[in-house]
């Protein structure tokens, strides 16, 4: 799968954010929030096209994705001079789920082999236990075998590698 497919992962997201949030477990959403000169752009000499610029519909969550009242959103890269494809990247999130007591992570999203990878890695560099639920993840694949790659980074890190639905029997079976 890529990242032009990312359309397919919003009914099974959502059927885990409605599980989620009838087990009162915490959904934190994160976007990138850049501003329209933020220096990953080509135009200001950075990697990649124009996009998630902060205000337009570009940056909005996907159509169609449930976020409860209760979510936690992160905007990340929002200063035009910094960038970090980590949720934890100039964010506090890491201080902001453990002062709600959150211990564990589970990682979906878009792109395998940039946000969610250094998320991954960085959640456990600050001491989360970390699942990265394979089914809910779409990778962009510069090249061919990133999204092979940044898996085996994550689950050599520590993470571990899940479907939803063996995260969620997990989950399940550790609430008693």
């Amino acid at each position: 799968m890529s990242a032009r497919d990312t359309h397919s992962l919003i009914q099974p997201l959502n059927e885990a954010i409605s599980w989620c949030v009838e087990h009162d477990i915490v959904c934190v959403f994160t976007r990138d929030w850049h501003p329209s000169d933020h220096c990953s752009f080509i135009s200001q000499s950075g990697t990649w096209p124009t996009h998630c610029v902060q205000g337009t519909s570009g940056a909005e969550f996907a159509d169609g994705l449930n976020i409860p009242v209760s979510a936690l959103v992160i905007d990340k890269d929002s200063d035009k001079d910094t960038m970090s494809y980590s949720a934890f990247g100039n964010t506090n999130l890491d201080k902001k789920l453990q002062q709600i007591g959150i211990i564990e992570v589970a990682a979906t999203g878009i792109a395998t082999d940039y946000t969610v990878r250094e998320t991954v890695i960085d959640a456990l560099r600050c001491g989360f236990k970390v699942s990265v639920l394979i089914d809910l993840i779409r990778p962009i694949d510069v090249k061919q075998g990133d999204s092979d790659k940044a898996l085996n980074d994550m689950k050599t890190a520590g993470a571990s590698l899940l479907t939803s639905k063996e995260w969620l029997q997990k989950v399940s079976y550790a609430r008693g």
